[in-house]
């Protein structure tokens, strides 16, 4: 149920925030290759939600939790994980509502395999949205 919320809560944030904020990306054209495309699927959907967990959640967020409160390990290791990501007005607020609700979503499963998953769905949702496969 707490994935589910979370997952409503950034697909509200996606479509609201580079509107709301009156960021004009109607400029911007993306023409990828095929090849790209494929590129950016494997990295997007495989290698990132993979490697960004066990980073962010597995290792970081294990480490601040041991020194820590929950609450101030969540928003260190978010502010750290938006900080690894491009950056826009709009995408800021959205990347780090993301990274708080992996981590506690890591927190409350104790599985990275959660985080990962969500992780995934996010990207792929990205993908779909802005390639239109």
């Amino acid at each position: 149920m707490t994935a589910i919320v979370m997952l409503i809560y950034l697909a509200i944030l996606n479509l609201v925030l580079p509107h709301g904020l009156g960021v004009d990306e109607s400029n911007i054209v993306i023409e990828p290759t095929k090849s790209e495309i494929i590129l950016y699927v494997v990295v997007l959907t495989v290698f990132a939600p993979i490697w960004e967990e066990l980073l962010f959640r597995g290792i970081l967020f294990k480490k601040l939790s041991q020194r820590f409160s929950t609450l101030t390990s969540i928003v260190i290791s978010a502010f750290i994980f938006t900080l690894g990501h491009p950056l826009t007005v709009g995408s800021l607020l959205y990347i780090f509502g993301m990274g708080i609700c992996l981590a506690y979503t890591y927190k409350k499963t104790k599985n990275l395999l959660v985080p990962i998953g969500i992780y995934l769905l996010n990207n792929s949702f990205y993908l779909l949205l802005n390639f239109q496969l």
